[in-house]
């Protein structure tokens, strides 16, 4: 464990900031669950902080934390992609639901200029 404890440290000292996947895909030896672990203990121990938020390609909606070394304080969390999605959707069905003639029902719309 302390070998792979050193590796983990090791690799965040040269390569930056990384997030647990990346950092289980550079080690052949151990389970991603072992690296996810070890990361765990090194983030209690205040060795290890998250400095920044990766998004993790198109099948994760959230992005996932990315360690370097140190214990400065933790890079806030931001919000989810699907979040706004979820919001945009339900403005356009407020939208949709409004009569014609209401003013947040042209939010949406271009503007016509009226030709003079």
């Amino acid at each position: 464990m302390r070998l792979q404890r050193a590796i983990v440290l090791d690799m965040l000292a040269h390569d930056g900031p990384l997030t647990a996947r990346e950092m289980s895909a550079r080690i052949q030896e151990v389970s991603p669950q072992t690296v996810s672990a070890l990361v765990y203990r090194l983030k209690i121990e205040r060795l290890i902080y998250i400095s920044t938020w990766k998004p993790e390609g198109c099948v994760r909606l959230k992005p996932m934390p990315a360690y370097s070394l140190g214990s400065e304080a933790d890079a806030l969390r931001p919000p989810r992609a699907r979040d706004v999605k979820q919001a945009q959707r339900a403005r356009q069905r407020f939208i949709k639901r409004l009569p014609p003639n209401s003013v947040w029902a042209l939010a949406g719309a271009p503007l016509a200029l009226a030709a003079t």
